[in-house]
């Protein structure tokens, strides 16, 4: 009986975002979570060529900015995301971009995370932290026809915790990249 209390106490905080993963410092400045943290990242990774890892998923969406109490801090803004993949099952995430990125910008790999991704069929799942719930979560897409993704919806892990829809279309984008991705150490 002690041993389930403990168990359900230390789920309980898991939960709850009160116990964090490890982190590293990465070159420019930030913090990442460590590989070992992503549950996606002991997975054997199948490329699918549907993921196209030669251009960058540009999508613009509208956003308004609240305080936790709910308040507008800004009126609704088109803010821009991407996300670059690699062939080795990581991605690299940036959101909330004022201004749309240029080429340099999504070479230098910075302002974002790196997290890690599957695809089975035309689904895809990427496995990212979420710095205001404090917890890794899951996106669920679509691949499109013309190879654009539909991520619709999204749950917070561990299992339980929150879900919710979403509706982010990210159009896929010549860019001129030199960089490769690779998880930091």
């Amino acid at each position: 009986m002690g041993n389930k209390i403990f168990i359900i106490t230390i789920l309980c905080f898991y939960s709850c975002g009160v116990i964090q993963p490890k982190w590293i410092r990465i070159d420019t400045g930030g913090k990442q979570a460590v590989a070992s943290a992503y549950h996606l990242s002991k997975i054997p990774f199948e490329y699918n060529a549907l993921i196209d890892t030669a251009l960058v998923y540009l999508a613009e969406n509208e956003y308004v900015i609240t305080n936790r109490k709910g308040e507008i801090i800004e009126k609704k803004h088109t803010y821009h995301d991407f996300i670059r993949f690699s062939s080795d099952g990581i991605a690299f995430s940036s959101n909330h971009i004022i201004d749309k990125p240029i080429e340099s910008y999504f070479n230098i790999l910075e302002k974002g995370q790196f997290c890690y991704y599957t695809v089975d069929g035309s689904l895809i799942k990427i496995e990212l932290f979420n710095h205001d719930t404090r917890m890794f979560e899951y996106w669920y897409g679509k691949i499109q026809e013309n190879g654009d993704i539909l991520f619709y919806k999204r749950k917070g892990r561990p299992w339980g915790t929150y879900k919710s829809k979403l509706n982010y279309y990210y159009k896929k984008t010549p860019a001129k990249l030199t960089t490769r991705i690779v998880f930091p150490e």
